[in-house]
């Protein structure tokens, strides 16, 4: 699959799913069958690894943001998929995927009631990529919910000297 045709695909289903179009789980789904192993090409052999990290982050994002916010294991494990992939791609500079994927993974595990489990993936994505305003962000979040509001505030003042000169006021995850 060409990057074109891949970028297309996920602009496609961003788009129309947070327009709370149903149309993106269609788009979704062509995502997955135009992605396999032979999508590598001589000239990036991590294409089919990035390929694969798309489809199942936004298929498991999907549901969220056409505003399902039930429990829903199915979307946490399409989700931990995408990291899984991102976790096997190669370091570059810039990055083959646009963001940590363990961002969108502690938010819905978050929507999951799962604070402790989203706690540790934000640690996790923090000592990959320190002082990441969208982490820490994230770690309050998930520490508020555990009703450890000491280390929460903690976190927080750290992600409000982070984040001082973003033009972007975070009040909530939405990725």
């Amino acid at each position: 699959m060409s990057h074109f045709k891949l970028l297309s695909i996920i602009l496609s289903t961003l788009f129309l799913g947070l327009a709370g179009c149903s149309n993106s789980k269609m788009e979704t789904a062509a995502i997955a069958e135009n992605v396999s192993d032979d999508t590598a090409t001589a000239a990036n052999p991590d294409q089919a690894l990035i390929d694969r990290a798309g489809a199942p982050l936004f298929e498991g994002m999907g549901d969220y943001h056409h505003g399902i916010t039930t429990s829903d294991p199915s979307a946490v494990a399409d989700v931990e998929k995408a990291v899984a992939f991102q976790d096997r791609l190669p370091y570059t500079e810039p990055p083959f995927w646009y963001y940590p994927t363990r961002q969108s993974l502690g938010y819905a595990l978050l929507k999951n009631d799962q604070a402790t489990e989203a706690e540790a993936v934000y640690r996790k994505d923090l000592t990959d990529y320190p002082r990441n305003g969208w982490s820490l962000f994230g770690l309050s979040q998930a520490l508020d919910a555990q009703g450890k509001t000491t280390e929460a505030a903690t976190v927080y003042g750290e992600f409000e000297t982070v984040w001082q000169m973003s033009e972007i006021k975070l009040t909530g995850l939405r990725l």
